[in-house]
């Protein structure tokens, strides 16, 4: 029996993540992560939306090169969609060659052999711009797509390579478009194969990659050329599935990340889709292989955005994409990319659903004995993109794990907060190392007496935990804590605002040999705030933090110079446990590989 995915909200409502007027930081790529100028990592969601009579409910609303009606049904779409509470925060915008095409033109449909330059700049004026201003105006972001579909064969050079270094050129030209803080760019629509040097079609060797490189290389350098700085999403082979190749030999530049379609039987997933792929039975462990294969490599330096996806029964007719929501770890194919992506942690997507079902949705369940529909069905994506839209929107700032911490009092490393990737914890990769606990991407194991910790840091690494302070006032802290080497250490922060000071952690001569060091904080005023751990020198292996009134406990105080006597430092039993004179070096460790230095 199919079960409901129902979100209970007790206490609050629920904030939408898009409104008009809604302040929209410029966002920038920053190593593997889009991140906003604060720094917050940012994972987008969206919808997609295509400007053509044929795929605007196939011209019951408006058709003849009408701009007018063009604006108004698809504007109204989007209104239509946030009043009924999607929480959206991208729309991908195919500026359809319906518009650049000359009209009666009996070439190839889908770009380069009907364009037509002078119909494509004034509808760029006329639709695309409008479109997605209106789109920002009420706080969306938007990715624009080229005009059509790449041939199904490409190559260096080719007719096509040239079409869309002059459509781009065109649109990084553009005084509104160009450098526009919530504009990005998809540089092309599903490359399929590429001859390689040897002659070859295909999207298999090195050289395919190789030669798509240099394909889309010379779109990156042509817009930037421009002076036109706005975020450029690169498409794979395959469909805009395959990118190994790429992270051997990857775009130069700045400000770039990687567009992956994916439907159901790509990859390894379940399911089938006519234009590609067919998978039965493999459930999450082959898809998650297939994501590790293609799109993996490129994900572990780069961004990803999921540009098309949909999944529903073949029954509705609703759906590009033919399968189910299945389970989590399980079988089905939208429950496991939701894992898989969100694992990942920088991975942003959408729905490819028409606009205009999305309109009409409906956050109701059928009744007791009523059949499922499209949009209600938990097993087609409509419904559990929904509430997985709500989700990702409450979880765009941190929440406690278990309860909101108090100041005096203990905190667990481990029990850090709820929120993800860039919003509750910052770590350099999206696996557990440690396996332990929790099922995210902060690296935890256990010591030689069963306790959790956190391990395996890395400076810029990070950790929140929503704190309650009961008193304005200065406190001491004491922190367990363990390293093998002479320059870990690391900060605590308090809405920001550093109350510690560099926090030294002696070489203890092994990460399971733990003390116990103190300080005093600076000022920390009473009310509800959130605490950050950052790490600033690697492999500091961390138990806990405890908070206390300064006259309960002696200080020990972490030197950041050479100490005239040695320091002494104490396990939990109160025993001496090291002596240390050491000069602490203002030289931070090159990294160690995680396969060769174990640090738990």
């Amino acid at each position: 029996m199919k079960q409901i995915l129902l979100i209970i909200v007790l206490g609050f409502a629920l904030p939408s993540f898009s409104w008009e007027g809604m302040p929209m930081p410029r966002l920038h790529v920053e190593g593997r992560y889009l991140k906003d100028p604060q720094g917050k990592t940012v994972n987008l969601h969206g919808f997609a939306q295509t400007y053509s009579p044929f795929f605007n409910e196939v011209g019951k609303y408006w058709d003849n090169y009408n701009v007018q009606g063009c604006l108004r049904y698809n504007q109204e779409k989007i209104d239509e969609i946030l009043r009924a509470g999607w929480k959206m925060s991208f729309l991908r915008l195919h500026m359809d060659p319906y518009w650049s095409n000359t009209p009666g033109c009996s070439g190839r449909y889908e770009g380069e052999e009907c364009f037509n330059e002078d119909r494509f700049r004034k509808y760029l004026d006329e639709v695309f711009v409008p479109m997605a201003e209106y789109a920002v105006s009420k706080g969306i972001y938007v990715v624009m797509r080229p005009p059509g579909v790449c041939p199904h064969e490409i190559e260096v050079g080719d007719v096509y390579n040239n079409y869309l270094i002059q459509v781009w050129t065109i649109v990084a030209q553009h005084p509104i478009l160009k450098n526009h803080p919530n504009i990005m760019f998809e540089l092309a629509n599903e490359p399929v194969n590429i001859r390689d040097p040897q002659g070859r079609f295909g999207a298999s060797n090195q050289g395919h990659f190789d030669n798509l490189k240099i394909y889309f290389q010379a779109v990156f350098d042509a817009i930037r050329a421009q002076g036109c700085n706005n975020i450029l999403w690169v498409p794979g082979l395959g469909y805009q599935s395959l990118f190994k190749g790429l992270a051997a030999n990857p775009i130069e530049g700045e400000n770039i990340g990687y567009a992956v379609h994916l439907y159901p039987g790509w990859l390894g997933s379940d399911g089938e889709n006519q234009d590609g792929g067919i998978g039965t039975g493999g459930g999450y462990e082959a898809f998650q292989a297939g994501w590790n294969e293609h799109v993996k490599p490129v994900a572990d330096f780069a961004p990803v955005m999921i540009t098309e996806m949909d999944w529903a029964q073949a029954k509705y007719n609703s759906s590009w994409g033919k399968s189910i929501t299945g389970v989590a770890g399980g079988t089905g194919f939208g429950a496991n990319m939701k894992k898989i992506a969100d694992a990942s942690g920088n991975v942003s997507w959408l729905i490819f659903t028409e606009p205009y079902l999305l309109a009409q949705f409906k956050n109701t369940p059928p009744r007791e004995g009523e059949p499922f529909v499209f949009l209600n069905d938990p097993e087609a994506c409509p419904w559990p993109t929904f509430h997985w839209y709500e989700e990702y929107a409450v979880r765009s700032e941190p929440k406690p794990f278990k309860e909101v911490l108090t100041i005096p009092g203990l905190i667990q490393a481990e029990d850090f907060d709820i929120g993800g990737q860039g919003i509750s914890y910052s770590d350099n990769d999206p696996e557990n190392q440690g396996g332990e606990y929790r099922d995210e991407g902060v690296d935890i194991t256990t010591d030689n007496e069963g306790n959790y910790v956190v391990g395996w840091t890395e400076v810029g690494e990070w950790l929140s935990y929503s704190i309650n302070v009961d008193s304005t006032a200065k406190y001491l802290w004491e922190a367990r804590v363990s390293s093998a080497m002479d320059n870990s250490s690391f900060k605590i922060f308090v809405d920001d605002k550093d109350v510690s000071g560099n926090i030294v952690v002696p070489n203890t001569d092994s990460w399971d040999s733990y003390v116990t060091i103190n300080g005093t904080t600076e000022n920390i005023t009473a009310g509800k705030h959130i605490l950050k751990i950052s790490i600033t020198g690697a492999f500091v292996n961390i138990d806990w933090l405890k908070f206390s009134e300064l006259n309960t406990v002696s200080i020990i105080k972490t030197l950041s110079e050479t100490p005239k006597s040695p320091v002494n430092f104490f396990n939990l039993k109160g025993q001496l446990k090291l002596q240390s004179n050491k000069p602490v070096s203002s030289t931070l460790p090159k990294k160690t590989n995680r396969q060769l230095t174990r640090a738990p």
